[in-house]
């Protein structure tokens, strides 16, 4: 596996970075192929973790710890070296490795390396959300981004409220489900989005329906922009005379700008869709909502108020002003 390849290299640096207190890990790593999921205790013995945490303990400008949760089902590892030059995180479910990320530097390059166990997460799923309908489950094989985003929009790891940017510091930031969401938006997944319309949680519902709103918006925004790119290309092409090759280049590219729009009509919400919103706004539901005026607080605001006709037409600003802020970005590599 790939990852065995980068954590060896990890170690190694490691070693050579640290020798006085970390034994040689030169040997290579044994294969998993028939025990994909890694034992907690054996990386943290690869990564010599308790001569770490004692070199830590004494040494100033590099800091590990170790954090429990969940009755200590959960728990994760962390060293950081002064100014994040280098670090790697354990995180562990059960006594397996769930996730291990790492930036490792010697001085001269840096080597970094990522793995995530799907299987681990799924039991952690399973355990967390039990009464969960099985048709709300969706398969391993999505990227890991997308199966963060997705579950903790079904309420795991993720507080229950709605809104855009809310304050629970001295700063305001994009609450938890709304960073799922984008997720969900980055990747067009119109199809998920759906899916969890039906979902029973209220602010899961209204974050479910702004998102449609903002790419059936976006989508009909690049539909006219397609429009007016094949206006421009027919003109010309009449303007042409006797330029036979700029005119098949002009019908290739008209061509090209028709099937784009084909596809962007995919992701425009039709009028049963905007049945269903309107329905939801007009049942009045009261939905839990955040703010970022004054501290953290919890506000109970109406349905009808946060899917008025003057809020639907703000939804796209509010998240251009998200996208400003460099929310829409892949917050984890694409596996």
């Amino acid at each position: 596996m790939k990852f065995f390849f980068y954590l060896f290299i990890n170690i190694v640096i490691i070693s050579n970075a640290y020798s006085q207190i970390i034994s040689d890990l030169s040997q290579n790593m044994p294969p998993f192929q028939n025990n994909p999921s890694i034992p907690t205790d054996f990386l943290l013995k690869k990564l010599n973790w308790h001569a770490i945490k004692k070199y830590c303990d004494t040494t100033k400008g590099h800091y590990a710890s170790s954090e429990y949760y969940l009755d200590s089902l959960w728990v994760e590892y962390r060293y950081n070296s002064q100014g994040n030059s280098s670090y790697f995180n354990v995180t562990s479910y059960k006594d397996l490795v769930l996730e291990y990320q790492s930036n490792i530097s010697d001085g001269y390059q840096p080597s970094s390396s990522f793995f995530f166990d799907k299987k681990v997460w799924m039991m952690y799923v399973s355990d967390m959300l039990p009464d969960l309908p099985k048709h709300f489950n969706i398969s391993i094989d999505e990227r890991v981004e997308i199966l963060k985003a997705y579950y903790n929009l079904l309420n795991l790891d993720s507080r229950d409220e709605y809104g855009w940017i809310c304050e629970y510091s001295t700063v305001g930031s994009a609450p938890d489900k709304r960073r799922s969401i984008i997720t969900l938006i980055h990747s067009r997944r119109t199809d998920l989005l759906k899916k969890l319309w039906d979902f029973s949680n209220l602010q899961t519902q209204l974050y479910v329906i702004d998102a449609l709103i903002f790419i059936d918006y976006e989508a009909k925004k690049a539909i006219k922009e397609k429009e007016l790119e094949i206006k421009v290309c027919q003109k010309d092409i009449e303007l042409l005379k006797g330029n036979q090759q700029k005119i098949f280049y002009l019908e290739d590219c008209i061509k090209r700008y028709k099937g784009s729009i084909q596809s962007y009509k995919e992701y425009l919400l039709n009028q049963n869709d905007w049945k269903k919103i309107y329905s939801f706004r007009d049942a009045n539901h009261t939905i839990i909502t955040c703010g970022n005026s004054g501290s953290y607080k919890k506000y109970k605001t109406s349905s009808s108020e946060l899917l008025s006709m003057r809020a639907i037409q703000e939804i796209p600003e509010n998240y251009e002003n998200l996208k400003s802020s460099g929310y829409f970005h892949d917050p984890y590599p694409l596996y």
